[in-house]
């Protein structure tokens, strides 16, 4: 497996549904035991950079159960296709906000409606008003950090990172869209 998962657990008619989620926060696969106490998938979630659903077969673009409307970044799906982040609502498939970013100022070089610096595979926005930088965390406390403009996100790895690294990118020099970090780790679930 080349993605670390994170476990969250909700309760369905008294039996627990479990969903991975990637480093991401998307929640990739749902499942749960079914009445025979076999574990079955309920859902299962690729997607597009900027949120929109691969669909497939099988795949629920928005299901009956509460736990199938956590999708992209773990944020809620509304019937009407945009997903919640709080402050204000996404529409993955154009990749742009609804409404203006209420911190608009804070980033004037910045569109009010981009998503994520139009970088989703490096930034998150968690609650629809900022992007926030990714800092990788193992299990030695080493820290791997990329500055620029966003508060930090945390994500905890379970391998040794062997030493810390910070990059200082120089977000006026540099074209945000054309940089992206990624890790692989092996593993068994």
């Amino acid at each position: 497996m080349s993605i670390i998962f994170y476990v969250n657990k909700f309760c369905r008619n008294n039996q627990y549904i479990y969903q991975y989620k990637d480093h991401l926060g998307n929640t990739r696969v749902s499942f749960g035991k079914n009445s025979a106490g076999v574990l079955e998938i309920v859902d299962a979630n690729d997607y597009y950079p900027f949120g929109m659903n691969h669909l497939k077969s099988g795949n629920s673009f928005f299901g009956s159960s509460s736990y199938k409307n956590y999708k992209y970044n773990g944020k809620e799906l509304q019937e009407t296709g945009m997903y919640d982040y709080g402050a204000r609502f996404y529409m993955a498939d154009i990749g742009r906000w609804g409404v203006v970013d209420p911190l608009a100022e804070k980033m004037p070089s910045w569109s009010p409606y981009a998503y994520a610096f139009d970088n989703p595979i490096k930034h998150t926005d968690p609650d629809g008003r900022e992007p926030e930088d990714i800092v990788i965390k193992g299990s030695d406390k080493k820290e791997w950090r990329i500055k620029t403009a966003g508060d930090d996100v945390v994500f905890n790895v379970p391998f040794a990172l062997k030493n810390n690294a910070t990059l200082d990118i120089g977000a006026g020099n540099v074209d945000p869209s054309r940089f992206a970090v990624g890790y692989t780790a092996q593993g068994d679930l």
